[in-house]
């Protein structure tokens, strides 16, 4: 299971049948596979074990999974206790559309939305009609999802003159959830975003020789790869390169600022080994250290600033400010 589903909106849906589901321990589900289908699962109550072309998958309550056309549905094990869920089958035009990318939604082709706008409450024109959903995700509002079912199999197990009104419940339903799907991942981007900041300050207030992706990792309790795909998200690099470009930006203002020597260099941008920091230096600027320098030799003495978001040792910073306390004077 994996991936997120464009259903459009602007052709028709059908709904086929609906219902909630309850029963006891040692209930299984038995096996079935879709045709052209879509179906929708969303837990109440326990632990659901089922398996989605053989893949086992648990549903939690407040949890929604949705199984496209094609796929088989079978039992994961016997449930542990009551359990109990709410499921649809219905019919609509989909196309697996939609990818996610750093703070915004894209769907092909070249229709970008950025959360910002789900964020601020703003109508979305390039989504109106579309519901964007998930394999499997966790409801933000459950309540709002079990009205919707609760009305659903209202309207569909009473007498209408048209069937219709179960085809629009249905599609009201599904707006629902995509929204609360992609309102959840407009907060989650925004919690994202403050934690990177969060790190990236830290790392800024603790850069040392000794700091790895390991040590980073274990000071905010993350794992290591998450991290790296947290950054490389939200900065578009990942931890171990943000470290060396951190590193290689604090010896760029040293040698454009400064004439210490470039093994003084090295280590005041925290590299242990000068021959190492030099290889790195000359890969990804192109020139060595050395001509780095010159480049700069006409404008550095009269700049004695320095980016505050560069991590320069305390002993470096108090020759900056004796520098800019001297030519303030003169």
């Amino acid at each position: 299971m994996a991936g997120t589903v464009s259903i459009s909106l602007t052709e028709p849906i059908y709904y086929y049948k609906a219902g909630e589901f309850t029963a006891g321990p040692g209930w299984v589900h038995k096996t079935m596979r879709h045709d052209r289908d879509f179906q929708i699962i969303l837990g109440v109550r326990g632990k659901i074990s089922i398996s989605i072309d053989g893949e086992p998958v648990d549903i939690l309550p407040g949890e929604c999974v949705l199984l496209r056309p094609g796929a088989t549905i079978g039992g994961g094990g016997p449930a542990r206790g009551p359990i109990d869920f709410y499921w649809v089958h219905f019919f609509a035009a989909w196309r697996e559309s939609i990818i996610f990318q750093k703070s915004s939604v894209i769907l092909r082709p070249n229709v970008t939305v950025d959360f910002d706008k789900i964020r601020h409450r703003e109508f979305i024109t390039e989504l109106n009609n579309v519901s964007m959903l998930p394999d499997k995700f966790r409801l933000n509002q459950q309540a709002r999802a079990f009205l919707l079912f609760g009305q659903l199999l209202d309207v569909s197990n009473s007498y209408r003159y048209s069937q219709r009104e179960s085809d629009f419940m249905t599609g009201a339903l599904l707006v629902e959830l995509s929204h609360q799907y992609l309102s959840g991942l407009a907060e989650k981007k925004r919690d994202e975003s403050a934690l990177t900041a969060r790190i990236c300050e830290w790392i800024r207030s603790h850069m040392s020789a000794d700091l790895t992706v390991g040590s980073v990792a274990g000071h905010f309790a993350m794992n290591s790869d998450y991290l790296s795909r947290l950054f490389r998200r939200e900065l578009g690099t990942n931890l171990r390169s943000y470290l060396l470009d951190m590193r290689l930006e604090t010896a760029k203002v040293l040698l454009m600022q400064t004439d210490i020597p470039i093994a003084r260099v090295a280590r005041n941008s925290f590299f242990n080994d000068e021959r190492n920091f030099m290889k790195l230096f000359k890969r990804r600027t192109g020139v060595t250290p050395t001509q780095y320098r010159e480049g700069f030799s006409h404008t550095h003495l009269n700049n004695p600033l320095i980016d505050p978001s560069i991590p320069v040792p305390q002993e470096v910073e108090a020759m900056f400010e004796t520098r800019s306390r001297r030519q303030s004077v003169s």
